[in-house]
């Protein structure tokens, strides 16, 4: 049995229990969060916080920030000028501002195999189970197993112990900071007895089928971290946390090579392919920049996984420098 024939059956169920519930967290809760209190705020973060800084909105002042004006067509070009390499074949491109909704895609319909990023709906998952069961996270013992079949593209950096059981919290901190296929198998047992997948696809237009892996766009992913960063669909307490261990991602060759070390990035890369069908490489995230937190999400495909990486670290970079060429000190009204 293949990797990819062990993990379907959890990446198609996670995909479609997480990205269901999406529905009502983007009914009740972007416009709340995403403009609070009648006024926009900057980025003033108590104790570092990851996730909206609206969500402690102070009544007794309001913010004003400069708009992003969208730089579209200067990531387009950036595109067309990589996709003219035969190393890569397609690159979709999804960006969006916190503070004033300034967003924009390109090629943001194009579906991908989504590999690895699913990780984050697996993680949402369990963490949503221990909003009202706190204790699985810390009393469950899972089995830690070595597959052969589990090897990565990308090496995983791993101190845990085959055979030896592990808390859930430990392993999803593994399956995020390392993205270790194996901690993702030890964490199956927790979400497999649900019963969602079939009604949640049909729900959100997304086709569902066990023999063989859910497609997803730029634009479906990144509502995931919108979720998080708003904590419209874990409570913040647990949405702090998902965004903390994916701020410690180790994977440094795409956003976080592009923004640099000295900026936070919450971010999750996936990988898939080898070279004789191709690879896909996407990293998508959110990058802290004073006053402009900012969301993008960028997915390619191509036969050189190098390149992919160069390609993405470096419309990381462009992105970064357009938001800090506009970029503005917030302007504080009493």
């Amino acid at each position: 049995m293949t990797t990819r024939q062990l993990m379907m059956p959890l990446i198609v169920f996670v995909f479609g229990f997480v990205m269901g519930m999406i529905v009502v967290g983007l009914l009740f809760s972007f416009n709340k969060n995403e403009q609070s209190c009648g006024v926009m705020r900057s980025n003033v973060r108590q104790n570092q916080a990851l996730t909206n800084p609206l969500l402690e909105c102070d009544s007794n002042h309001s913010y004003i920030t400069k708009t992003l004006a969208p730089f579209k067509s200067e990531i387009n070009k950036l595109i067309l000028k990589y996709t003219q390499d035969p190393r890569i074949s397609h690159v979709s491109y999804y960006f969006r501002e916190f503070n004033n909704g300034t967003w924009f895609g390109i090629n943001e319909e194009e579906k991908f195999n989504p590999a690895s990023l699913l990780k984050i709906a697996l993680m949402m998952a369990v963490f949503k189970q221990a909003e009202s069961d706190p204790k699985i996270l810390t009393e469950a013992e899972l089995p830690y197993i070595t597959r052969e079949l589990a090897l990565q593209n990308i090496p995983v950096d791993n101190d845990l112990v085959s055979g030896a059981s592990y808390s859930a919290e430990r392993l999803i901190e593994q399956m995020i900071v390392e993205s270790d296929n194996n901690a993702l198998y030890a964490l199956e047992p927790l979400v497999m007895d649900k019963e969602y997948e079939q009604e949640i696809h049909n729900l959100i237009g997304l086709e569902y089928t066990v023999d063989r892996d859910s497609l997803v766009t730029v634009a479906q992913y990144s509502v995931l971290f919108r979720l998080l960063y708003n904590a419209s669909y874990l409570n913040r307490t647990y949405s702090e946390k998902a965004l903390q261990f994916l701020s410690r991602t180790k994977f440094s060759d795409g956003i976080r090579a592009g923004v640099g070390e000295d900026v936070v990035v919450a971010h999750k890369y996936g990988e898939r392919g080898d070279g004789y069908d191709g690879f896909q490489l996407h990293d998508c995230g959110i990058v802290y920049y004073p006053n402009h937190d900012y969301l993008v999400c960028i997915m390619t495909r191509g036969t050189d996984l190098d390149y992919l990486k160069t390609v993405i670290s470096g419309l990381a970079a462009e992105t970064h420098q357009q938001v800090s060429a506009q970029a503005s000190e917030a302007v504080q009204i009493k």
